[in-house]
């Protein structure tokens, strides 16, 4: 059961860092045409995020790119992506692992399989 857990939250978790990544381009995207960004829940956390780390500032009232610090921006949100990656897969490998392990240890009468052979 908590296996099933694991693997839900962790496609919750990857299901939610890509909403925030596509809603953050999709800010600068708007941006760079020179319209204002969309007003819902995730385009406002994204703008805010953007202006934070210094890719957005306002300037005479309208927004503007920082195309430098853009650049690093999505660099570090690309590996930052990645670790998210690796770490989710080496979740889902341990929680299979242990699983395993469970079951194994259940069919053998609570015992360790290598218990189970010595008796």
């Amino acid at each position: 059961m908590s296996a099933i857990l694991i693997v839900v939250a962790a496609l919750l978790l990857v299901t939610a860092v890509a909403g925030l990544r596509r809603a953050e381009q999709q800010v600068l995207e708007a941006i760079a045409r020179g319209d204002t960004p969309a007003t819902t829940t995730a385009a406002s956390r994204a703008l805010q995020r953007l202006q934070r780390a210094g890719v957005i500032r306002e300037r005479n009232g309208r927004l503007e790119t920082d195309t430098d610090r853009a650049v690093t921006y999505n660099a570090q949100r690309r590996q930052q992506g990645i670790l998210l990656a690796v770490v989710t897969v080496s979740l889902l490998i341990t929680s299979a692992v242990v699983t395993k392990m469970v079951l194994d240890r259940r069919a053998h009468g609570g015992a360790s399989p290598a218990a189970a052979t010595e008796r």
